[in-house]
C-alpha cells in the first residue's frame, strides 16, 4: 500500500472524475497551512485492488491511471492533523468510462497570468499548458479574462461588473486553436483600478473540460476618471474676470483623485477655435510667456497656463482676480512639477477658453512600494496620470478687437511677399509641365500623359491637406503576404484606428473635369460629384459633329504593372444606356464586370441595360442574349453584339464593322451593402472566376457599379493586389489606391471598402483556394484523410483552420437581455444580433420581437436555424412561420425528446387543433400524416385572427440518427449527459430528406425560408444546412467547397459543425452523392 500524503488542513473537499476507460482525476480544496491527508483508492467490483501515493499539494489535480474500464472505485481521504486538531474525513465514488466512449479532456495545466508592462500595467499575458489527458486532439481552447473593480468609488457603481479586455493575438470568449503544448495570449486595454483573473477550458471532439482558474492575479494601478464634465464659463459684470462653474465632481471609479488644475488658453478674437489641439496635446507655460506667445499664434504653437489648483473641487472659482486658491492651501501644487498656479490679470480684447485637469497618483500597494528604497524609485519612474475635460465655451472680454499687434505686421508682410514669390515659381513650373503633358498626350497617347502627370501632378490648389497626404505616403510601406493577417488585426484594432489614418492619408486629386462640367453633359452624370478627369476619360466617336456626343462618365484605369487595362464607368442610366453600348463597341470590350444590383434599399443603382430573352437595339448596337447561368453570389451572362449600319455609313469603316462580337458579363450579386461585402468568401470566388479570363491591355475590361468609383475601385484594387501577391510576395494597397485616384476621382470611396481590400487579401493568403471541381473531389478527399507527420490528418488540419478568423467578435446583446433569457434553451447557443430573426412588435409585450432563431443565407432559398420550441416560445415559433411565409419545416429532433408542453402541433388528425397566444391567436390543425423509412411528413393548416388567409405548412421530421439525444453541454453550463457527435445513420437518408424539401420549395411560387430546428438550433441544423448547400452548388456549378461553406455558416450562428466527425461527414456526403451517378 502506498500512502498519499498531501499538504492540507482540517478542511477538506474531495472530488473525483472519470477521464477515460483507465484514468480518473482527483482534485481537492484544502488550506496550505494543513499538514497532510491520506488518500486510498479501492475497487468496489469485488476485485482486490488498492492504490496509495504521496504527492505535493502543488501538483493538483492528480491523475491516477492503470484502472479497469467501466469500474467503480472508492476514493477516501483523511487529514493528518497537527497538534490539538482532530482529523477530517471525506469519501467519494467514481466510475471509469466504458471502452470506446469518448471523454472530455482534463483541465489545462499551469494557468498563469502576469503583467507585460510593470510600470504602465495596461497589458497582461495569460499562459497555460495542454491538459494532462486530452482524450483525443484538442480542437480549441476557450478563455475568459475579466476584471472587477478593486476599490469602491464615491458613486458606488456596480463593483462586480466585469470588464473583458481585447486580445492582441487571441479572442476573449472565443475559440483559440491549439498551436503547441504551451499557449500564450496577450491582452491589452486593461482598465485602471481593476483586478483581472482568468479561466481556461480545453475542448475536444466531445466537449469542454472542467475550467482551470488562474493561479495568480493582475492588479492595475489607479488612473484618471473615464469622463470629466466640461466646466461652464460666464463673463462677470466687471468685464475683467470670468466665473468658472464646476457642475459635478469627477467619478473616482478608477482611483482616488489627488488634486485638480484649471488650465486657461488666451486667444486673439479672430483665432479659429477648431484649430486648438486636444487638451491632452496642449503645450503649457507660465502665465507671462503663455500670454506673450499666443500673440504669435501664426508662427508658434498655442500655449495654456495653470490659473488655479485645488485639493478638492469647489462649486465655482473666479479667474483673473489674482487669487490662486479657494479656501484651500494649494500653493505647493505644481502641474507636471514645474507649472505653478498663476491667476494673472485677464486682458481685454481677448477671448479665453480652458479645461479642467484631474491628477491621480499611482497606487503604492500595486507596486509593493513599502521600503524607503522603493519610495525613491516611485519619484523616478512612477509618475501621476492626468485626465482632461473638453474646452469650455470661449468668453470674450472687452470691445476692442485684438487681431494682430503692430510690432508683428512687418513680419507678416515679409512672409506674404516670400509666399507670393514661391507661388509664382511653382505656377511657372506647373504651366511648363502642363504644356509638356499636352504635347505627350497628342504625340504618345494618354498613357504617356499619365506618366507625365505622375511627376507633375497638380493637387487641389485650395487644399493644403492634400499636400500633407501626399507627403505622408512614405509612411505606408508595402506589406509582406505572410504579415497580412497580423497587419489587418493590428490596423483593425480600436475601431479601425490605423486603417482610418491610412485611408484619410490617401490623396484626392483635382484634375480638370471640363467635359463633365458642361451643362449639356449634366444629364449624363448619375451623381453631381462623381466626374471624369479630362486627362483619362474615355472619348466616344462624335455623332453628327456634336461636340458633347463624345462624353461618357468613364475613365481608363491601369491594373498591376499596366498588364490589364480597365475602364471604370458609372452604371448606365436611361440617358446613357446607348452611349454605354457604344463604348463597349468602340473600345473593343469583351468583358463587363458589374458589381452592383439593380435595386438596393429601394433605390435604383443601375438600370437593366441588357435584354433577357430576345434581341434589343440600343442606338445602333444590337444586343442578343445567348445564355445565363446563376451561381450563389454571381451571374454569368453571354451576349453577342452587332453594329447596325445605316445606308449612309461607309462599309470601309472598320470601327463600324457589322460582324458579331461575343460579350460576357460577370455580375456579382453578393454586394448587398454599398460600403463593403459582409464577407470575402463570395467575392473571392467571383474573383477566381474572373481571373480565368485572359485579359490584355488591348481589350479593356469594363467595370461598373453605380457611381463607378467605390465598388469599382475595390474590385480593381483586389484583382491587382492578388497579382502583386503572386509575383512579388507583398502588397502595396496604399500606393496602388493612390495611383487609382490619379486616374479617376474617389476610387475606393469609403473606409469600409479600403478595410475590405486588406481583409480579402489576408483571407486569401490564410485559407487559399479550397474550391474543388466535381471530378477531383474523390482524389482531394483521399489526400485530406491521409495522416501527416504530426499524427493528425489533413482533414483535421483543415478543420482547425475554421477557428482562425479575422472577423469581429459577434454580439448577442439582444438574446442576453434579462427578459429574453428564459426563451433560450442554452445560454451560449443564441442568435447573433446582426442576423437574428425579428418578429413583429406587439403592444404590451416587451419581448415580443425576440426568438432564438438566425437567418442564414442559402443558394436558392434562405434558411432559418432555430432551437426546438420551448413551452413559452411555441406561439413565437408559429408567429415566425406566418410572418416569414414559411412553407417547409425540417425537424431534426426525435419526438421522444420533446416534453409534452413543447409539442407545437396537435396529435389528432383533422378533428383536433391547438390554439397559441392571443392578439393574434394562431390555430394549428393537422391535416395529414405520412410515414417514410427515415422521416415523417405532416401537413398543417394555420389560421390567425390577424390574417384570415389559410396557410399550409409541411413538416419533415427526420429519424435516422446514428446516435441518441442531441443535448449538448455549453461553456459554463453543466452537461446533461455525454453523447457522441450527431451524425445521420446514412448519407442516402439525408439525401432523400434534402431532396424532398427542395422539391416542395420548387413547387411553390413565393416560397419563404426553410425553417430547420433541432435541440440547440445549431449542431444538427447546421449539418443539414451545410449538406443542403453543398449538394445545391454541386448540382448547379459542378463544384464544392466544404471549408468555406462551413465557415460561412459558423459566422451566422454559433456551434455549427462543432466537431471533426460532422466535418468529415460533409465530405462523405459529397463523395456518396457523386458516386450515386457513376
Amino acid at each position: 500500500m502506498l500512502l498519499l500524503l498531501i499538504l492540507a488542513n482540517f478542511f477538506l473537499m474531495l472530488n473525483a472524475t472519470g477521464l477515460n476507460e483507465a484514468t480518473i482525476m482527483l482534485d481537492w480544496v484544502a488550506n496550505p497551512a494543513s499538514s497532510a491527508i491520506k488518500f486510498r483508492v479501492e475497487a468496489l467490483d469485488g476485485e482486490e485492488f488498492a492504490i496509495e501515493d504521496v504527492i505535493s499539494a502543488d501538483s493538483k489535480p492528480h491523475i491516477i491511471s492503470g484502472l479497469k474500464p467501466a469500474s467503480h472505485y472508492s476514493v477516501s481521504a483523511e487529514t493528518v492533523p497537527g497538534r490539538g486538531r482532530r482529523p477530517v474525513y471525506d469519501k467519494v465514488v467514481v466510475q471509469t468510462l466504458d471502452k470506446g466512449i469518448q471523454a472530455f479532456p482534463s483541465p489545462p495545466q499551469q494557468v498563469n497570468m502576469r503583467m507585460k508592462d510593470e510600470i504602465i500595467r495596461t497589458k497582461c499575458e495569460l499562459s497555460w499548458m495542454a491538459p494532462l489527458v486530452s482524450n483525443g486532439p484538442i480542437l480549441y481552447y476557450m478563455v475568459d479574462v475579466y476584471g472587477v473593480i478593486r476599490r469602491k468609488s464615491i458613486s458606488q457603481v456596480n463593483k462586480m461588473q466585469k470588464h473583458r479586455p481585447k486580445s492582441v493575438n487571441c479572442q476573449n470568449l472565443n475559440r483559440i486553436p491549439p498551436k503547441d503544448s504551451f499557449m500564450q495570449c496577450e491582452f491589452e486595454g486593461l482598465l485602471p483600478n481593476h483586478n483581472y483573473s482568468a479561466r481556461v477550458v480545453a475542448v475536444n471532439a466531445l466537449g469542454e473540460s472542467p475550467p482551470s482558474m488562474v493561479n495568480s492575479k493582475c492588479l492595475t494601478s489607479y488612473g484618471p476618471p473615464p469622463h470629466i464634465e466640461t466646466p461652464i464659463a460666464e463673463k462677470r459684470f466687471d468685464d475683467k474676470t470670468i466665473r468658472i462653474l464646476f457642475s459635478s465632481i469627477p467619478d473616482d471609479i478608477y482611483g482616488p483623485i489627488t488634486c485638480y488644475f484649471l488650465a486657461i488658453v488666451p486667444c486673439t478674437r479672430n483665432y479659429n477655435m477648431s484649430q486648438l489641439p486636444h487638451p491632452v496635446y496642449m503645450n503649457f507655460d507660465v502665465y507671462e510667456r503663455a500670454m506673450q506667445s499666443n500673440l504669435h499664434i501664426m508662427f508658434q504653437p498655442i500655449f495654456a497656463y495653470i490659473s488655479e489648483a485645488f485639493y478638492s473641487l469647489p462649486r465655482e472659482t473666479i479667474i483673473g482676480d489674482g487669487r490662486q486658491t479657494v479656501g484651500d492651501v494649494s500653493s505647493t501644487l505644481d502641474f507636471l512639477g514645474r507649472f505653478p498656479a498663476q491667476d494673472g490679470e485677464l486682458q481685454r480684447g481677448y477671448k479665453y477658453t480652458g479645461f479642467l485637469i484631474v491628477r491621480v497618483d499611482p497606487d503604492n500597494v500595486v507596486y509593493n512600494l513599502t521600503s524607503n528604497g522603493k519610495r525613491e524609485l516611485l519619484q523616478n519612474w512612477l509618475q501621476p496620470t492626468y485626465g482632461f475635460s473638453n474646452y469650455f465655451k470661449p468668453v470674450f472680454l472687452g470691445e476692442s478687437d485684438v487681431l494682430i499687434t503692430e510690432d508683428h505686421s512687418r513680419g507678416y508682410q515679409e512672409t506674404i511677399y516670400l509666399l507670393a514669390v514661391g507661388f509664382s515659381v511653382v505656377s511657372v513650373l506647373v504651366v511648363f509641365g502642363t504644356v509638356l503633358c499636352f504635347y505627350y498626350s497628342h504625340i504618345r497617347g494618354w498613357l504617356k500623359t499619365l506618366l507625365c502627370v505622375e511627376t507633375n501632378f497638380v493637387p487641389d490648389r485650395n487644399s493644403f491637406a492634400d499636400l500633407q497626404r501626399v507627403a505622408k505616403r512614405r509612411d505606408f510601406q508595402p506589406t509582406a503576404v505572410e504579415d497580412l493577417p497580423n497587419e489587418y488585426l493590428l490596423r483593425h484594432r480600436d475601431s479601425n484606428f490605423l486603417f482610418t489614418v491610412e485611408f484619410e492619408s490617401l490623396p484626392n486629386y483635382n484634375f480638370d473635369t471640363t467635359a463633365s462640367d458642361k451643362l449639356e453633359n449634366a444629364p449624363k452624370n448619375r451623381y453631381n460629384d462623381i466626374k471624369a478627369f479630362d486627362i483619362t476619360r474615355v472619348k466616344l466617336e462624335r455623332v453628327d459633329d456634336d461636340s458633347t456626343s463624345d462624353y461618357i462618365n468613364a475613365n481608363y484605369v491601369q491594373g498591376y504593372k499596366g498588364r490589364k487595362l480597365f475602364i471604370a464607368a458609372q452604371g448606365p442610366t436611361l440617358d446613357t444606356v446607348n452611349d454605354f453600348w457604344r463604348l463597349v463597341w468602340e473600345q473593343n470590350v469583351n468583358v463587363i464586370v458589374m458589381v452592383t444590383n439593380l435595386q438596393e434599399r429601394y433605390r435604383t443603382m443601375c438600370i437593366k441595360y441588357w435584354p433577357e430573352h430576345s434581341p434589343s437595339v440600343y442606338g445602333r448596337i444590337e444586343v442578343k442574349p445567348l445564355d445565363c447561368t446563376f451561381y450563389a453570389d454571381y451571374v454569368i451572362r453571354n451576349f453577342t453584339i452587332r453594329y447596325c449600319r445605316t445606308a449612309d455609313e461607309s462599309e470601309s469603316n472598320t470601327l463600324l464593322n457589322s460582324d458579331c462580337r461575343s460579350i460576357v458579363q460577370y455580375h456579382f450579386t453578393g454586394w448587398q451593402d454599398y460600403r463593403a461585402p459582409e464577407g470575402s468568401y463570395g467575392f473571392l470566388r467571383f474573383m477566381k472566376q474572373f481571373k480565368r479570363i485572359d485579359c490584355t491591355s488591348e481589350c479593356p475590361v469594363l467595370v461598373h457599379c453605380s457611381a463607378g468609383v467605390g465598388r469599382t475601385g475595390t474590385f480593381v484594387a483586389v484583382d491587382s493586389m492578388m497579382d502583386q501577391m503572386v509575383e512579388e510576395g507583398r502588397v502595396d494597397v496604399f500606393g496602388f489606391v493612390s495611383n487609382l485616384r490619379r486616374q479617376r476621382n474617389f476610387m475606393v470611396q469609403s473606409l469600409d471598402q479600403y478595410v475590405f481590400i486588406y481583409k480579402a487579401l489576408a483571407e486569401w493568403y490564410m485559407f487559399g483556394d479550397t474550391d474543388v471541381d466535381a471530378e477531383r473531389v474523390e482524389e482531394y478527399v483521399i489526400e485530406l484523410r491521409q495522416t501527416l507527420n504530426n499524427d493528425s490528418t489533413g482533414l483535421e488540419k483543415q478543420y482547425n483552420l475554421l477557428f482562425r478568423s479575422l472577423e469581429d467578435t459577434l454580439t448577442c446583446n439582444y438574446a442576453k437581455k434579462s427578459f429574453n433569457e428564459q426563451k433560450n434553451r442554452f445560454k451560449t447557443v443564441v442568435a447573433y444580433d446582426r442576423n437574428r430573426v425579428i418578429l413583429a412588435p406587439l403592444l404590451g409585450h416587451e419581448d415580443a420581437t425576440y426568438i432564438n432563431a438566425s437567418l442564414v443565407r442559402g443558394y436558392f432559398y434562405s434558411y432559418i436555424l432555430t432551437q426546438d420550441p420551448l413551452s413559452n416560445t411555441r406561439w413565437d415559433f408559429w408567429r415566425m412561420i406566418l410572418e416569414h411565409g414559411v412553407a417547409s419545416i425540417v425537424m431534426l429532433t426525435g419526438e421522444e425528446f420533446l416534453d409534452q408542453d413543447e409539442m407545437y402541433w396537435p396529435s389528432e388528425l383533422n378533428g383536433g387543433s391547438i390554439c397559441f397566444g392571443d392578439k393574434p391567436a394562431i390555430t394549428v390543425q393537422l391535416l395529414c400524416e405520412e410515414e417514410s423509412a427515415h422521416y415523417s411528413q405532416r401537413k398543417f393548416k394555420i389560421t390567425s385572427t390577424k390574417e384570415k388567409e389559410l396557410h399550409e405548412v409541411v413538416q419533415f421530421c427526420f429519424h435516422d440518427w446514428a446516435n441518441g439525444s442531441s443535448r449538448i453541454g455549453q461553456f459554463g453550463e453543466r452537461k446533461s449527459y455525454m453523447h457522441p457527435p450527431s451524425i445521420p445513420g446514412s448519407t442516402a437518408s439525408l439525401f432523400d430528406l434534402v431532396g424532398k424539401v427542395s422539391q416542395r420549395q420548387n413547387l411553390l411560387q413565393d416560397a419563404g425560408p426553410i425553417v430547420v430546428h433541432c435541440r440547440d438550433g445549431a449542431e444538427r441544423s447546421g449539418l443539414y444546412c451545410a449538406v443542403s448547400l453543398l449538394l445545391e452548388r454541386l448540382r448547379g456549378e459542378g463544384k464544392v467547397d466544404v471549408f468555406q461553406t462551413v465557415k460561412s455558416l459558423q459566422v451566422q450562428r454559433a456551434h455549427i459543425i462543432p466537431n471533426v466527425a460532422q466535418y468529415d461527414f460533409c465530405y462523405q456526403c459529397v463523395l456518396d452523392y457523386l458516386r450515386s451517378f457513376s
